[in-house]
């Protein structure tokens, strides 16, 4: 977003620039030298013969569209040579000042024309949601209730339901042959409204068509294409959805089947395509939910984040080099703990692996194998996990635990704790987060909270299909268990250079020596080499032949 929300002066000309460079980049004659941060290189292949169109910038925050049509309450048309607009907001007057731009350049430069439209999403949607109020809405609401307004829920990053962006309101000019469209990354587990319009919850064919059919009907005859959709294989879970198409906690055979559905769903309501996101995993990336929990946060580029639903989208993985899947060959060559015989210990840039021998199973009981893990200075262990045969749960102490229960009886919730500091021998606690805050609609209607455990452990068969299952923790094969751990998950915010969650620290986090552990009673310590440039490789995950042979196959 520009300073001070002015997209006009400097912004706007570094804006176009972009868009110049680009142009040159698709059409194979341009030299961009290296800029952090962009894309940099000799670009001397023309691909514009395959070029379907252009969609320029990214999701508008609603908060800077709201304070750019105050500032330019003046700007109410645009009549450009390739562009016009018609009862649009400053906002939507700026997006066809610059869409004219490149359509000028295009034709100037290539004496070419292509669709051109701007990127939006279901927060600046043109539709009402009466289940997504503001926050001003929401207290209003609240404080009727007769609720402390300052004691939670916490503020909303956005207000969702705020301020629109209409494609209509920017038409081709005559001399436009090329047309324009309505473009939207809708996800469909995003903003609330998604699972809680009642319109949508009682839908037949699910939430999520039911909200693609009432954009059609919004833009008629205008071509809608859903730009970004898909769903992430991480471990970690940062929203649920009615029918299953949640924000993370699928396994990549799971992310497959679902990233197919959804492009079935958006042919089925009968819009121009979709565009699945993303190519590669993305390793930069950062969630709401655990974002707090990598620090320093430059070092997030470091290591791999299975928690983190917005670094594991990619129909491509980059699989740290060491990576071995559950039980898979290797894991006998990794060294043994220290003062814990027959106890291995191995650290990737993706999870702290363990194997160990299993208690012996008596008949007619359940087998239990108990670890503990000390990853903070402070005496004692912060962690502690049971496994069973299928199942297991790690526990955390209750100092330590990354996301504090705030409020009371129907207001409660969970933050991130930017405090967590073990404490003496506190109790062990579940690992709890809220993917889904509680919410009330501007009717009313309460909508409660979501929690979810991410301290339940899942274990599982070894056969080949699921040895990479993100979703899986642990395996057991003849008299021994393999048990990975997701960093995040035992208090390391940063594995790369060995540091842990202190709040009581400047950065929020402290380097360690090693960690403690402890498995079945016996104790030692342990520690691995730190790293700067993490290694690498890309491996096809199974998203990608699904769709490859969904889009082979006749529409429907």
């Amino acid at each position: 977003m520009p300073p001070e929300d002015d997209y006009r002066g400097d912004f706007q000309q570094e804006f176009t620039a972009e868009m110049d460079r680009v142009l040159g980049a698709v059409h194979g004659d341009v030299d961009l030298p290296s800029w952090p941060g962009h894309a940099s290189g000799r670009y001397d292949a023309d691909v514009s013969p395959w070029l379907l169109g252009y969609v320029i910038g990214r999701e508008w925050e609603p908060y800077s569209v709201v304070a750019y049509n105050r500032l330019a309450a003046g700007a109410a048309q645009y009549q450009g040579e390739y562009f016009l607009t018609q009862a649009a907001s400053p906002m939507e007057v700026w997006l066809a000042e610059v869409m004219d731009h490149l359509a000028r350049e295009q034709m100037r430069r290539y004496h070419q024309q292509t669709p051109i439209a701007f990127t939006n999403w279901p927060t600046l949607d043109p539709l009402r949601h009466v289940s997504e109020a503001t926050e001003a809405e929401e207290n209003a609401l609240r404080r009727q209730r007769g609720e402390d307004v300052g004691a939670g829920p916490p503020r909303l990053s956005h207000n969702e339901d705020e301020v629109t962006l209409d494609a209509r309101h920017i038409q081709p000019t005559a001399q436009n042959r090329a047309g324009t469209f309505a473009a939207f990354h809708a996800y469909p587990y995003y903003p609330d409204f998604m699972n809680n319009e009642a319109a949508y919850r009682e839908s037949p064919s699910g939430n999520y068509p039911a909200y693609l059919a009432e954009l059609r009907q919004h833009f008629g005859e205008m071509p809608v294409l859903i730009a970004e959709v898909g769903v992430p294989s991480s471990r970690g879970l940062a929203h649920f959805q009615a029918q299953g198409f949640h924000h993370g906690g699928h396994s990549e055979a799971e992310q497959a089947r679902l990233d197919v559905a959804l492009v079935r769903q958006v042919e089925d309501a009968g819009l121009a395509g979709s565009a699945v996101f993303s190519l590669m995993d993305e390793w930069f990336k950062r969630n709401w939910l655990y974002q707090e929990l990598e620090r320093p946060a430059d070092h997030g580029v470091r290591w791999h984040n299975v928690m983190d639903p917005e670094e594991n989208y990619g129909l491509i993985a980059a699989d740290p080099v060491g990576e071995v899947p559950l039980c898979g060959p290797g894991t006998a060559r990794w060294p043994e703990v220290p003062g814990i015989p027959g106890v291995q210990a191995w650290a990737t840039a993706r999870y702290l692996h363990l194997v160990f021998p299993s208690g012996l199973k008596l008949a007619g009981a359940p087998r239990v194998d108990t670890l503990a893990l000390d990853t903070h200075p402070a005496a004692g262990d912060e962690f502690q996990i049971v496994l069973g045969d299928q199942t297991g749960r790690l526990t955390v102490n209750a100092g330590y635990q990354p996301f504090k229960l705030r409020g009371g009886g129907e207001q409660v919730y969970y933050l991130p704790d930017l405090q967590a500091v073990p404490e003496a021998d506190g109790p062990y606690v579940s690992f709890l987060t809220m993917p889904n805050a509680r919410r009330i609609g501007r009717d009313g209607t309460v909508y409660p909270p979501q929690l979810d455990e991410p301290g339940q452990l899942q274990g599982g068969p070894t056969e080949p299909e699921n040895a990479r299952r993100a979703t899986q923790d642990f395996c057991r094969t003849g008299a021994r268990v393999h048990l990975r751990l997701p960093w995040t998950l035992i208090g390391v915010t940063d594995p790369s250079e060995r540091r842990s969650l202190s709040g009581d620290q400047p950065g929020g986090s402290q380097a360690v020596a090693d960690i403690g552990l402890s498995v079945g009673g016996r104790q030692g310590r342990w520690t691995w080499e730190p790293w700067t440039e993490p290694e690498y490789a890309l491996r096809l995950k199974p998203a990608y032949a699904a769709l490859k042979q969904a889009w082979q196959e006749p529409a429907p």
